[in-house]
């Protein structure tokens, strides 16, 4: 009798502490943009020609896929089917693409990094509400070229090559790197207030 009642104080116990531990996660604040630190700011010109700044990967014949990657990197349509959307990220590929909100693929796929175990980029639709053509991250002490912030501090930008980035991993720290062509893409074509979907 006394196991019984027990087990069943630790089995409410558990599941009130799971309760609060999920309510603290969902309500925690989410980080706004970065302040610039001293010597950096908007208009500081985006690129290897900034001071400090780490060289970008130049070209698809730098950027190193895992075969994987290379097996679903064909032509196709956006997996996103949510209303509006004019960018699409699929997880599970780590690819992306630019719809022209009414389902239709205007470009890509082209390779991402999103976040790894522990920063994972949550599936969502929200909107981009922040656009730059550099931004220094101070959560992550990193370049950050053509950001396009859709999500509190996550946002879509172009990785560097000094910290062994490549597209197709989940590496990031939930933001979706990409490379220069396919950022400076996204960076042209999307504007404050698009739609964004993100899915597995």
């Amino acid at each position: 009798m006394f196991a019984k009642r027990f087990i069943s104080a630790l089995a409410r116990f558990f599941v009130l502490s799971l309760g609060i531990l999920a309510t603290l996660v969902l309500a925690a604040p989410s980080q706004a943009a970065p302040a610039w630190p001293a010597g950096h700011g908007p208009d500081m010109p985006a690129g290897p020609d900034i001071p400090g700044a780490a060289p970008l990967v130049k070209s698809w014949d730098d950027v190193q896929l895992p075969a994987e990657l290379k097996r679903v990197l064909p032509k196709d349509n956006a997996p996103c089917r949510a209303p509006g959307v004019k960018a699409c990220v699929e997880k599970s590929t780590q690819r992306a693409w630019l719809m022209d909100g009414h389902g239709k693929t205007v470009w890509g796929p082209t390779p991402i990094s999103t976040g790894r175990p522990g920063y994972e980029t949550p599936d969502a639709v929200t909107h981009v509400f922040l656009k730059k053509t550099y931004q220094w991250s101070t959560l992550h002490h990193a370049d950050m070229y053509w950001p396009i912030f859709f999500n509190g501090d996550m946002a879509f930008h172009a990785m560097n090559t000094t910290n062994n980035s490549r597209p197709g991993w989940f590496k990031s720290h939930g933001c979706i790197r990409m490379t220069p062509d396919g950022a400076k893409h996204f960076y042209d074509y999307l504007q404050v207030g698009d739609a964004v979907q993100v899915q597995w």
